[in-house]
């Protein structure tokens, strides 16, 4: 809806892809700089 405000974070498809990736080979750092889901470190799920 125009106007209200929402809490969800938005990101590209290839911000999702490249941190799932990251995350089921194992790769677990934090890598700042780049926003919140970056910043993750676990798989929901």
């Amino acid at each position: 809806m125009p106007g209200t405000a929402r809490s969800e974070a938005v990101l590209s498809v290839n911000a999702a892809i490249c941190w799932y990736v990251l995350r089921k080979m194992g790769i677990n750092d934090p890598i700042p700089g780049y926003g919140k889901l970056l910043l993750e470190t676990g798989i929901v799920g």
